[in-house]
């Protein structure tokens, strides 16, 4: 099989536009199949019909009802003898829940989905290639080209583009685990419910420059299941200023394994360093697919807060940066104050800030809705007071 040139990745990319778009002007999502053959072949580019893949070529899946129809390479005369196998010859399959058959050849397992490929399961709601995933026939690591295809707001099928095998190498490295955003406000707040420690990150202007900042701060809680939080704020922190002014912050959850990390941000102040260039081990990163600045601030109990900036100053401050996290945390969320309270004392700022989206790793995400470090998973952090957690 050829490799994956650039120009092969582009053919894919192409035909599963085409395939998207004529999927969504179908209007249905559900029921894919045999009747969908004519409308996939007209999306495939020469170079997907005259050079094979490794196994699918063009296809979409159903992500309502699991339904499922693509072409494939394969081995024709195997096909005819009803054993499967993958090669060079083109051949449209469907299936469903349960099933799934090729010419010929049908095959049958009542656990088969084709929703719980990962593939699939995994697709954002951006056209892209996808994460490495196993062939459930032949054990190796495939990536394909994914186009969702949205309906309000949700992924409602998947277009696939071409297969090719992924570097031995990639295989021997385990692959990160995706992030899950949190669309439901109501489960947001739930990532707040252990009460945890939190970096809390700021970007602020310095003149005509965009500083950004970080803090740690433990002294929050959540008022409800809407998504507002509560927190109190020294007065004298120095990323104060940058979380009253209404732009949104970021709050990124550490775990165990960050602890010295956070003692090293909450030990010093962003009046006086900026701690992504002093703290070891302080990255900064932007929101999954977004362009974001990076952070800065202190902490509640321990102290300040940070700044860097790339920005050239010369072209002024730019556009309201968005919110950015902490590199190394298992949940992101983005915050905005919308109310200061009366009661605090006079060195405290008393806020409720509305969580604006959420974000959380696959790994510490349990049944859908519970936010909780997995067996042997570090835990989440909780400050005892002292710099002990």
């Amino acid at each position: 099989m050829p490799p994956a040139s650039a120009s092969r990745r582009l053919s894919c990319e192409l035909a599963a536009i085409r395939c998207r778009d004529a999927v969504a002007a179908r209007g249905e999502f559900v029921g894919f199949g045999r009747d969908l053959e004519a409308d996939v072949r007209a999306c495939l580019t020469r170079e997907l019909l005259d050079e094979p893949v490794h196994s699918k070529v063009l296809g979409v899946a159903s992500a309502v009802d699991g339904t499922y129809a693509a072409f494939y390479r394969v081995d024709a005369a195997k096909l005819a003898k009803n054993e499967f196998s993958y090669g060079r010859d083109l051949a449209f399959a469907d299936g469903a829940p349960g099933r799934w058959r090729a010419g010929a050849y049908a095959w049958e397992d009542p656990s088969w989905d084709v929703r719980q490929r990962p593939w699939l399961r995994r697709c954002g709601a951006e056209a892209a290639w996808s994460r490495p995933y196993e062939d459930p026939a032949t054990g190796e690591l495939l990536e394909s080209f994914v186009a969702p295809v949205l309906r309000d707001g949700a992924v409602a099928a998947v277009v696939i583009a071409g297969t090719f095998r992924v570097d031995a190498r990639a295989a021997k490295r385990p692959l990160a685990p995706e992030w899950i955003s949190l669309e439901d406000p109501k489960l947001r707040s739930r990532l707040l419910y252990p009460n945890p420690v939190c970096f809390l990150t700021t970007s602020a202007l310095a003149g005509d420059v965009w500083k950004k900042n970080v803090m740690t701060i433990s002294w929050l809680t959540c008022l409800n299941n809407e998504g507002d939080v509560l927190l109190s704020l020294n007065t004298k922190r120095h990323s104060a200023a940058a979380v009253l002014s209404g732009r949104p912050f970021g709050l990124s959850v550490p775990t165990s394994d960050l602890a010295s990390l956070v003692l090293k941000v909450g030990g010093c102040s962003g009046r006086s360093v900026d701690k992504f260039a002093t703290v070891e081990g302080l990255d900064a990163v932007a929101p999954a697919d977004d362009d974001a600045p990076r952070p800065g601030n202190a902490f509640s109990a321990l102290m300040d807060d940070d700044s860097d900036s790339e920005d050239d100053a010369a072209a002024g401050p730019g556009p309201e940066p968005a919110a950015f996290f902490v590199e190394g945390c298992v949940a992101r969320l983005t915050c905005r104050v919308t109310k200061r309270r009366d009661g605090g004392d006079a060195s405290h700022h008393v806020l409720v800030a509305r969580i604006e989206a959420a974000s959380v790793r696959e790994d510490y995400w349990a049944a859908g809705k519970m936010f909780c470090a997995r067996h042997g998973a570090p835990p989440f952090l909780t400050f005892l007071g002292s710099q002990k957690f």
